[in-house]
């Protein structure tokens, strides 16, 4: 009984201990209207900083005038604003 316990947190242990490789992850965020997304970005930055996460973009999916603005401030403050992608997107409203 000893020895199959032995084995099976061995083998836990084993499995466990794998190399480990940073995510590559895109950030699509609705920042402007409520601002729980500034704190799940300032997340992915500190998981970055550990090389968990590779961030390759941050989107905004809403059309609010301050969104892009957030996420400029949130990504300087992140102290990586000039390695990080940046771009804004328009669309005309044929309406």
């Amino acid at each position: 009984m000893k020895k199959s316990i032995f084995l099976i947190l061995l083998l836990c242990c084993v499995v466990c201990h794998g190399e480990n490789r940073p995510v590559n992850l895109i950030f699509d965020t609705d920042m402007a209207p409520d601002y729980d997304d500034v704190g799940a970005l300032s997340m992915l930055h500190a998981m970055a900083d550990l090389g968990e996460v590779n961030i390759l973009a941050t989107v905004s999916s809403n059309k609010c005038e301050t969104a892009v603005p957030c996420i400029l401030v949130e990504v300087r403050g992140a102290g990586n604003y000039f390695d990080t992608e940046r771009g804004i997107m328009t669309v005309k409203d044929d309406a």
